[in-house]
């Protein structure tokens, strides 16, 4: 863990970042309902993503979009929630999170609550830095910059390791260039699924939307970090923008994977299982190599598969991208000692490796 200085209002980030350092004090910030249409277009996950994902987490999720406007009328916006983070969530099983289980603390999020890595906006700077952490500390004492390179040297800002990004650089070739070695292993993975229904649909089914979030909620249940729990109109709302794949066994959903794409990006978002059966078909293995065969398909030349499961998704050749969240506490002697307690804030070396 590192420990950056001790005033953000003058921090200095690394050349190459897109940080912006022009001055400008007439910044005001507002929460707002709704991104407008230039944030981030065509991204993935940029404005339609984001717009839908505040209005299918209104019931269940504080998320909004925060606005930083200028003395010129120019707006800046980064997505924002407020979540209360389990304290033991990073730690590893023994007594110390046997003690802390149940116990929680309230965190403003600045950047994308539902993906690994955020994307600020250019020309986003420590002015809006400064403004979104004075708006947002009057709702959660800590607040986090989350996902974002290393490269950033945030003055006032603990740095702390967060999960790491897994991207997959795909080619049309991707499954000629496995060792045979590895490509049988897959496909033996694969076989285990043969006997399954599979589907792909653009949207989701209405039909199927009680059946695609009772799988989510037992797969959510069984995770061993919940970050989100999503409620179900999540799936309802960002329908039109999604891919899933579906594996049926006779006419009984057991599995899926939502993704969200663009010519240039897949991102694999949440995936669901039925796990008395998920086991013997080996069907985790499916859902993600699917994503493979949809990119080579579709042209699709990059894939982020998410958190957890790394070693799994090295093997597949996927990349591990350092990524880091930066802290910063309103109180200052909470401050001063949030890099003793960083082990609470950061993925556990184990967690990473599995």
């Amino acid at each position: 863990m590192e420990r950056v200085h001790s005033s953000f209002e003058t921090a200095s980030p690394a050349s190459g970042t897109g940080w912006s350092e022009a001055p400008d004090d007439g910044i005001v910030a507002r929460i707002t309902d709704e991104f407008s249409p230039s944030y981030f277009p065509n991204m993935p996950e940029g404005a339609a993503f984001q717009n839908a994902f505040i209005r299918g987490c209104r019931s269940g999720l504080d998320v909004s979009c925060l606005r930083l406007t200028n003395s010129s009328g120019h707006a800046i916006e980064v997505p924002v929630s407020l979540v209360k983070a389990p304290v033991a969530g990073n730690l590893k099983q023994g007594w110390l999170s046997a003690a802390t289980r149940g116990l929680s603390v309230s965190i403003a999020v600045i950047g994308d609550p539902s993906s690994t890595a955020s994307a600020l906006p250019p020309g986003f700077g420590t002015a809006h830095l400064a403004s979104a952490v004075e708006c947002l500390g009057r709702q959660a004492p800590l607040i986090c910059l989350k996902g974002l390179s290393r490269a950033l040297d945030l003055q006032g800002f603990v740095r702390l390791p967060s999960f790491p990004l897994t991207r997959l650089l795909v080619s049309p070739d991707y499954w000629k260039l496995l060792s045979s070695k590895k490509r049988s292993d897959l496909n033996r993975q694969r076989r285990a699924a043969a006997g399954l229904r599979r589907e792909e649909s653009v949207g989701l089914p209405v039909e199927l939307e009680e059946s695609v979030y009772a799988l989510y909620r037992q797969t959510q249940s069984r995770a061993e970090f919940k970050f989100l729990e999503l409620p179900p109109a999540y799936f309802r709302e960002t329908s039109g923008l999604s891919r899933f794949v579906f594996y049926f066994e006779q006419d009984q959903l057991i599995g899926f994977h939502q993704m969200i794409c663009t010519p240039s990006k897949m991102i694999c978002k949440y995936i669901g299982m039925d796990y008395s059966r998920a086991q013997a078909y080996r069907l985790y293995f499916s859902l993600m190599l699917d994503c493979i065969d949809i990119a080579i398909r579709d042209g699709i030349p990059e894939i982020d598969f998410g958190i957890t499961s790394y070693r799994f998704k090295q093997y597949i050749g996927c990349e591990l991208i350092p990524m880091w969240n930066y802290f910063h506490h309103t109180n200052p002697l909470l401050q001063a000692v949030l890099p003793v307690f960083g082990g609470l804030l950061t993925p556990s070396r184990e967690a990473v490796s599995r």
